[in-house]
């Protein structure tokens, strides 16, 4: 199921509408749940997750934040216009708490998508994270080249899937910005693994 919320342009930087969330709510995106069992959420600090979890946004007064009560795949989505001509980079800021212990790819991640608007196809996977990785992860700031989709329309997607246990993901200050240099963490083409500089 999908919820459109919506699409309410906010002062800021990059392209990206209402990208640090700081109206307080989630305009300009849209969430869909693929069991109802979770969803996305605002939270400011106080937000009484499910799971226990308990965290400050990581900038300004608010964040976007996955809760649930159950198994399910959790995505939190805009369309973006990308600009022609120039670098392009994604960034945003995440902090995942993963209840289960350890990863399982891909029933137990969190994943940064590009896809195609017309039939939410994967176009690239440009974070994931993977068997191994710590399962607490701060506040940190990320971003990636998508410079080959300049001069289109794509689906920016966070999604987090948690079939194992809880897994409370938050993201912030989401922007794409033309002219900007050279990301942390490279474009990686859908079904493969990124690799974290």
């Amino acid at each position: 199921r999908a919820l459109q919320l919506p699409n309410e342009q906010v002062p800021g930087p990059g392209l990206v509408a209402n990208g640090n969330f700081e109206m307080g709510t989630l305009a300009g995106w849209t969430v869909t749940s693929s069991t109802g069992n979770g969803t996305w959420v605002i939270n400011d600090g106080a937000y009484p997750f499910v799971s226990g979890s308990s965290f400050a946004p990581c900038a300004g007064s608010f964040s976007a934040a996955t809760d649930m009560d159950g198994p399910g795949t959790y995505t939190l989505y805009q369309d973006v216009a990308v600009p022609a001509g120039g670098p392009v980079v994604l960034t945003w800021t995440d902090l995942y708490n993963n209840h289960a212990g350890a990863y399982a790819d891909p029933t137990q991640e969190f994943r940064v998508v590009v896809r195609n608007p017309a039939d939410n196809s994967d176009l690239a996977t440009v974070y994931s994270t993977n068997p191994g990785d710590p399962t607490f992860t701060p506040c940190t700031a990320r971003s990636a080249d998508i410079s080959a989709f300049a001069g289109s329309t794509v689906r920016i997607a966070f999604e987090d899937q948690d079939e194992n246990f809880y897994f409370n993901v938050q993201v912030d200050d989401v922007t794409v910005t033309a002219g900007a240099s050279c990301p942390a963490v490279p474009l990686c083409p859908a079904g493969e693994t990124c690799a974290v500089a």
